[in-house]
């Protein structure tokens, strides 16, 4: 999964959590763009937690599906 920031000089907190709410994958992203592995997890629906260094978050539904 590819994650594209506009935000120059900032720095995300990246967590991938499934339905149940357990975290699968964490990263931190510092750069204009991030791959998160989604080898090893099956397709389903996933809530990924976008954090600023300020604490403020935004949360979007992905589905994987191969």
């Amino acid at each position: 999964m590819l994650i594209q920031s506009e935000a120059k000089n900032e720095e995300f907190t990246l967590i991938l959590y499934n339905k149940l709410q357990i975290k699968v994958r964490e990263t931190t992203l510092n750069t204009l763009s991030k791959t998160i592995s989604t080898e090893g997890l099956p397709n389903d629906v996933y809530f990924l937690h976008i954090i600023s260094k300020d604490g403020s978050k935004v949360v979007k539904q992905v589905m994987i599906l191969r």
